[in-house]
């Protein structure tokens, strides 16, 4: 705090089991509480929950924590129950689409960032269909997309019904694209509206360069200002102007 950092974010593969091993169970909640009292701090940003951990109490903590920005990022993977009991998820369709329902309803205008995995061994045209449907209905304010590479996962590289690359790649371009339409859809709705943006640098056009609690460092976009008087780590109110789809002005 001392030292004037106004932003932290939290980085861990499986970071809502946080506290298992110290014999705490699942205490990120907790954290985020101590956290939040460190008075020269912010925001708190949280990535890469993983689905099972988000619990009521996790949610609860990310609205009632004025500091803890509405962001959740969480990697879902796929849709298809098929698809996560071969991947070994831990959750089926009707339990991811219930955790969306939750977190929507727990932590109103909350940006929900995830990444899917396209072209798993025994996905079918149906199973890609579902989650397009997916996608559409959710809305994530982030979506990554990746082609399953056979090389990165052993188990999964034996198993039966390996989809041809090209086939995979087909898909994740056709996914990516209705992405790329959401977030356009979205960042065009905040054209007018006032956001607080974290100030990070000015750039080499002079122009001031940062982020809004809904955008993580270096992969959601950035917000440049027409206005030069403020520093870097200051937060100030911006009213949104224009967007070029993924950065806004």
């Amino acid at each position: 705090g001392e030292i004037g950092i106004k932003e932290i974010n939290l980085l861990a593969q499986e970071i809502t089991s946080y506290g298992t091993d110290l014999g705490l169970g699942w205490s990120l909640a907790k954290l985020l509480g101590k956290l939040n009292e460190i008075k020269s701090l912010e925001w708190i940003r949280v990535l890469y929950n993983y689905p099972r951990g988000v619990t009521d109490e996790l949610l609860d903590a990310y609205r009632s924590l004025p500091k803890v920005c509405e962001y959740v990022d969480m990697p879902l993977q796929h849709i298809s129950t098929q698809i996560l009991n071969s991947m070994r998820r831990g959750i089926d369709e009707k339990g991811t689409r219930k955790l969306i329902d939750r977190i929507k309803e727990k932590i109103p205008n909350c940006a929900i960032r995830t990444t899917m995995l396209v072209g798993y061994p025994g996905e079918t045209e149906k199973d890609f269909q579902l989650l397009l449907e997916f996608v559409k209905e959710t809305r994530f304010a982030r979506l990554g997309a990746f082609v399953f590479s056979p090389e990165e996962r052993s188990i999964a590289a034996r198993l039966p019904d390996q989809i041809p690359y090209k086939v995979a790649k087909e898909r994740t371009n056709q996914l990516l694209e209705l992405q790329k339409t959401i977030m356009e859809e979205d960042n065009k709705k905040l054209v007018g509206t006032e956001i607080s943006v974290l100030i990070e640098k000015l750039t080499d056009e002079g122009l001031l360069q940062g982020r809004t609690r809904f955008q993580a460092p270096e992969v959601d976009g950035d917000v440049f200002l027409n206005k030069t008087e403020a520093v870097p780590g200051e937060v100030i109110k911006g009213k949104i102007v224009e967007t070029d789809g993924i950065n806004l002005i």
